[in-house]
């Protein structure tokens, strides 16, 4: 059988309704990537509505000859109806507009990335009860559902446009074209929405139990469950449609609740609350490009430690309890509030817990008893995250990938680290690119995660209110400093980097005001040194 002839089969299979699995699957392919396949399928699409919308009917009395049995002649095979369908198809019986049409629609978005911690992403849910699993690549066409795993997230782009959704974990929708643009019907779970620009005719739509948004170009976050939605916008603005509630649009910054029987209602999310403003204890434990090949990473600085030897690991975990020891004694000397490690992965600020057993696996076999000791001690314990993903290629060294959700990238390392050390304190570095702000960052990250302390390294002008920016006074002041965010947000305040003992002593007074309204300074925790005494002696004056 010639590839013609095959091609010819599968369509009649297709028409017949017999047409399943592998070969179903090989129509689709055929005619995605070929044009004269495309054009064979329609002309038979057309010939089989010819067929059906034939004056015949169940009542009437066809001719002898024709009541005997034959075998089902398929439609290709009758030579003058086939040109009958051509001479249709190209008067426009069918068209060409309505092949270009069905075409289009018919492929709405596809997977861009898929982000899935135990393999699997959940399920695509197509319209004729077949399923597969979610992965990058994949076609999103009308109507199909798709439902993303526990703990697994996906980018959704929609074709035509540069609009990206990022779906969370347990996210359940399914998208329609309509004349009026794409419909999301969010079942449940949640979304981050950058939205290209919309025509004026065709609008992006997501729509809940509770409420429809509509949008014309911004980034916003949704999320849904059985008894309420919510909505939060980073730029531009949405119209959120409650059909018993009424209509309202919310801008940047704002957020609104749809919950039935009640009124809709603008509102911002709390500010940063965070009463402890001791000083924090930070620990760099590593030394960048030490080039000792016992200790490639540098711990403690120290030439003489081998952590590739049994022998030489046991005594680096004695070195270890030792610096433990004396931080738990000069935290309690100084009285912190805790202590956060800049670099437990080794050097650089690879800022990804996750990545601790493969990165630096003398330090993953003593890093829980390790964070149990200094919180047993009384002691907050921290580690710094990025916004971007840290990519280690097989030629070394370190690579920093910005990522399109740093929220769920932040979200994700936050969630690792207190569930296995019970961290509460957090450094961000990096920034949100070209995809969110600081500020959208920090807001979503606290809201999604309450209790922890976000010290952003990147600040921006509203990042105050969800997070105490890291601070260094030696370097040119950032745009709005602490004492200024403190005029419209009293509860602001700034993480101070460590300082040098001679800054500490020659900026005595101005540091003393800093800390009595708030501010929190930061000292090398790992040994005692004059900066620690300073550090304590300005506290003390300042009675913060």
């Amino acid at each position: 059988m010639t590839d013609r002839a095959a091609l010819l089969e599968l369509v009649d299979g297709y028409l017949e309704g017999t047409l399943r699995g592998d070969a179903l699957a090989t129509l689709e392919r055929h005619l995605r990537a070929e044009a004269d396949a495309c054009r064979l399928f329609w002309i038979a699409v057309n010939h089989e509505i010819q067929l059906r919308q034939h004056p015949f009917s169940a009542t009437t009395t066809l001719p002898a000859a024709a009541t005997q049995v034959r075998p089902p002649m398929s439609w290709w095979r009758r030579p003058r109806l086939v040109l009958a369908a051509c001479a249709a198809l190209l008067l426009g019986t069918v068209g060409w507009g309505l092949l270009h049409r069905l075409g289009n629609a018919a492929v709405l978005a596809r997977i861009a990335d898929v982000h899935a911690p135990t393999g699997d992403a959940g399920r695509l849910h197509h319209s004729d009860q077949r399923s597969e699993p979610l992965r990058a690549g994949l076609e999103i066409r009308a109507g199909e559902r798709l439902a993303v795993a526990i703990g697994a997230g996906l980018e959704l782009r929609l074709s035509g446009e540069d609009t990206v959704l990022s779906l969370g974990s347990r996210t359940t929708l399914t998208l329609h074209d309509r004349a009026a643009g794409v419909l999301v019907r969010l079942e449940s779970g949640s979304l981050n929405a950058v939205v290209a620009h919309q025509a004026p005719s065709r609008r992006l739509s997501v729509a809940t139990q509770h409420a429809t948004l509509d949008v014309i170009g911004t980034r916003f976050a949704a999320t849904a469950d059985a008894t309420r939605t919510s909505v939060e916008v980073d730029e531009g603005r949405v119209r959120v449609v409650d059909g018993a509630a009424g209509s309202l649009e919310i801008g940047p910054g704002q957020s609104m609740v749809a919950e039935t029987g009640k009124t809709l209602a603008i509102a911002r999310l709390p500010d940063l609350r965070w009463n402890d403003r001791r000083p924090l204890g930070v620990m760099m434990l590593c030394r960048d490009q030490a080039g000792w090949r016992s200790n490639p990473r540098g711990w403690l600085g120290e030439a003489k430690i081998d952590v590739t030897t049994p022998a030489g690991l046991a005594d680096f975990h004695h070195r270890l309890d030792t610096v433990i020891d004396h931080t738990i004694a000069n935290l309690h000397e100084v009285g912190a509030q805790g202590v956060v490690f800049w670099d437990l992965e080794g050097p650089g600020y690879v800022g990804d817990p996750r990545q601790l057993a493969d990165l630096a696996p003398e330090m993953a076999v003593v890093a829980d008893a390790m964070f149990a000791r200094l919180r047993a001690a009384g002691f907050a314990v921290g580690v710094v995250v990025r916004t971007e993903a840290a990519d280690h290629p097989a030629s070394g060294g370190l690579v920093l990938r910005r990522v399109d959700d740093p929220v769920r990238e932040v979200q994700a390392k936050i969630a690792y680290a207190q569930q296995r050390w019970g961290a509460t304190i957090f450094p961000v570095l990096g920034d949100g690119g070209n995809a969110l702000t600081m500020t959208t960052i920090c807001r979503r990250v606290s809201a999604a995660s309450p209790g922890v302390l976000l010290i952003p390294t990147g600040a921006d002008a509203d990042t105050w209110r969800w997070g105490a920016p890291w601070y260094l006074p030696t370097q040119p002041a950032p745009e709005v400093t602490a004492e200024s965010a403190r005029l419209t947000l009293p509860n602001a305040f700034a993480v101070i980097a460590p300082l040098e003992t001679a800054y500490l002593q020659q900026n005595r007074a101005a540091l003393v005001t800093m800390v009595a309204a708030g501010d929190v300074l930061t000292f090398r925790a790992w040994h005692r040194s004059d900066g620690t005494l300073a550090v304590q002696s300005i506290y003390a004056e300042a009675k913060p």
